[in-house]
């Protein structure tokens, strides 16, 4: 081999490496790139599964709060062609809750005036404690 061969085939000897490298990282990006595409299709999926079972189940609370309610109103249709009165089953409900301050008045009387609120005392059980 004579010196310019060498001296050549030296100088060509960066391009190679740097040519190689780009390759390399190249190599490296595109499977980077292809890992990171594949997740988001996977979380895409996952999110869309959620979405439709989510929608499913919110249509099942709707259809069974509609068919609660169909039930009740039937109910108090039914006890009011039964006896043409409801105001005899208002002993029945439980006390307690929203049912407890709720107060009916049959037609022909006149509601009791609501009781004054005593500022500064809490609605809670601890009125009623023993001294």
């Amino acid at each position: 081999m004579s010196a310019s061969l060498v001296k050549a085939s030296l100088s060509r000897l960066p391009f190679r490496a740097a040519a190689f490298v780009t390759l390399v990282c190249i190599a490296i990006l595109s499977m980077s790139g292809w890992r990171e595409w594949t997740a988001r299709e996977a979380s895409l999926k996952s999110a869309e599964i959620d979405l439709t079972n989510l929608a499913r189940s919110l249509t099942q609370h709707a259809e069974d709060s509609f068919d609660l309610l169909d039930a009740s109103i039937l109910g108090g249709v039914g006890r009011l062609e039964a006896d043409g009165n409801i105001f005899c089953y208002l002993d029945r409900l439980p006390t307690g809750g929203f049912t407890g301050r709720v107060h009916m008045v049959k037609r022909g009387q006149e509601p009791a005036p609501p009781e004054p609120e005593r500022p500064g005392v809490a609605d809670s059980d601890d009125d009623h404690a023993e001294v």
